[in-house]
């Protein structure tokens, strides 16, 4: 039995895994703090649900990993036959279902997030954001038949049945990234002009943009390839599974709290929530980096504090900026 149940590869990939991914939850709700302490005062209500309401369902998921592996290596120690059965995280069992919708739902969220940006860097045009919305759902529902078909399944050995829904939902996830990742870069390029400062921070939020989008979909297409070439009896994938999910959350956290340290960068007006940016003269620069409230799809941040509008065109900031 121990040959049909190799423990270093189920039992050991998803340790490493899960501290991996416990450790970058762990970021995640430093930053959570962060923001909640130093960096909401000026979101509006309905930004600083969507944190919590992120940070919820994150923190629900690494609690559905421990359970699981608590339930392998403590409760059924020793147990190989129920080993070799499908209760694995990403197949099958109530919590384990469960942790797949939470998942996709962590990934979906924060792809709207960036959608919404995407729509305001563009101009308003609405064909990629709803790109990005279909692929999101897409993936979701492609997961969701995995899980299904999953329960009819009994042995881990017979997972390869139904290894062509998995492979969809990450192909589906990657497309996702790499299409906000693409549409982020070519919109902040075409809005750089003819000042230095202002194509200067340009590159720096190009260099993130590509940074954080390459982040999850290499370790996302690693995972897909894992999944698709390993043998059924590992939970190798898992190691790169379990961490991707958790930089989703953490890299936006990292966007809401990067906006005070772009504002003492003093010599440009950053908008955070759709990385745009544009030379303004120091004596309007400190009201208008109030205006970088990072919005959910239909989310219209508004603040009236000061005089300042939220809900100004973003995009001819910057063009303004550039004449």
């Amino acid at each position: 039995m121990t040959a049909l149940v190799p423990l270093d590869n189920l039992l050991g990939a998803a340790f490493i895994g899960i501290i991996l991914s416990t450790v970058i939850y762990g970021v995640t709700c430093l930053q959570v703090y962060q923001y909640f302490i130093h960096h909401s005062y000026r979101d509006t209500t309905l930004l600083k649900i969507f944190v919590a309401l992120l940070w919820t369902i994150d923190s629900f998921h690494v609690a559905l990993l421990a359970t699981f592996y608590y339930e392998y290596t403590v409760t059924n120690f020793g147990d190989y036959i129920f080993l070799s059965k499908v209760n694995w995280p990403l197949m099958a069992s109530d919590h384990s279902s469960t942790q797949v919708v939470l998942a996709d739902t962590i990934t979906i969220m924060v792809q709207m997030f960036f959608a919404y940006r995407v729509y305001l860097l563009s101009n308003k045009q609405i064909v990629i954001p709803v790109v990005i919305f279909f692929v999101g759902l897409g993936q979701l529902a492609l997961a969701i038949v995995y899980v299904a078909k999953a329960e009819q399944v009994e042995l881990i050995s017979e997972i390869g049945k139904i290894t062509r829904f998995g492979i969809g939902a990450l192909a589906i996830d990657i497309s996702g990234d790499a299409i906000v990742t693409i549409a982020m870069i070519y919109y902040l390029w075409k809005n750089k002009s003819s000042f230095k400062r202002t194509n200067s921070l340009v590159n720096t939020l190009v260099t993130y943009s590509l940074n954080t989008g390459l982040l999850t979909t290499v370790f996302t297409f690693v995972c897909l390839v894992l999944f698709a070439v390993m043998p059924n009896n590992n939970l190798i994938y898992s190691v790169f599974y379990f961490i991707e999910v958790r930089f989703y959350c953490c890299s936006l956290m990292s966007i809401l709290n990067s906006r005070t340290a772009l504002k003492e960068g003093r010599s440009n007006i950053v908008n955070v929530s759709t990385f745009q940016t544009t030379d303004l003269p120091s004596h309007g620069e400190s009201e208008l980096l109030e205006m970088n409230a990072p919005r959910i799809v239909g989310w219209m941040a508004s603040n009236k504090s000061q005089g300042v509008d939220l809900e100004l065109n973003e995009v001819d900031v910057i063009r303004s900026g550039s004449k």
